[in-house]
């Protein structure tokens, strides 16, 4: 069960490109600045959630991300920015304890290792995010202006399926840095994939699933 949920949270979390019609590009000309993603201050956080009548039985999961690679480009003149976001499946990381006491009641108390070892090898496994074969999950994007509250067109891509979404975000764009939040959520029918389902849902995985992010990049020279 906290195997299943675990995997499910991170299939309906991680980003994807943008069609070829709309698809974001990072490209830069002599107006442009880009941006480097920067390790210090960049994280996705996922939260997935128990559900049914015996929903005691099971966990809600926290799935997190920091190691994420990429670039923003910000056009100097129209303010249009674009950006690639690429997230190792492997460094993924299962119910990190601190992420756990920060998100709350509902995530109470931290599964054992042995526990948070096997969900992690389920997730990273053949059935799911199959890390082997597929071992990035990629966000392609853009934004219409240098507001600091603003939304980003963005598709999330995983194992070659995704989704668009419109993600409202708050971003501080400065000559030097560029740092974005938001949050958002995600759908199970969204991606085409249907909760876990046991005892005839006395145990399932909740349809919803919750993401948090905040995203740093510093001006490359």
């Amino acid at each position: 069960m906290t195997k299943r949920l675990a995997s499910l949270a991170l299939l309906l979390c991680h980003f994807q490109p943008l069609p070829a019609q709309t698809a974001a590009t990072v490209t830069t000309d002599e107006a442009a600045h880009r941006y480097r993603i920067s390790a210090e201050g960049t994280q996705v956080v996922i939260r997935v959630f128990r559900a049914g009548a015996l929903e005691r039985l099971g966990h809600n999961h926290i799935i997190s991300a920091t190691q994420i690679d990429g670039t923003v480009v910000v056009d100097g003149a129209g303010g249009r920015s674009s950006f690639v976001l690429r997230v190792p499946v492997a460094t993924l990381v299962v119910d990190d304890p601190e992420l756990r006491r920060q998100a709350g009641d509902g995530f109470a108390g931290t599964p054992s290792a042995a526990d948070i070892e096997g969900t992690r090898d389920n997730l990273l496994g053949p059935r799911v995010l199959d890390a082997a074969a597929y071992p990035l999950i990629t966000v392609r994007g853009s934004t219409e202006g240098e507001t600091s509250s603003s939304a980003a067109s963005v598709r999330f891509e995983v194992k070659q399926e995704g989704v668009e979404k419109i993600v409202p975000i708050e971003a501080l764009v400065t000559d030097q840095a560029i740092s974005v939040s938001g949050e958002l959520e995600l759908s199970h029918e969204e991606l085409g994939l249907r909760p876990f389902r046991a005892l005839l849902g006395a145990i399932r995985v909740a349809e919803l699933i919750e993401v948090s992010f905040e995203i740093r990049a510093v001006r490359e020279e």
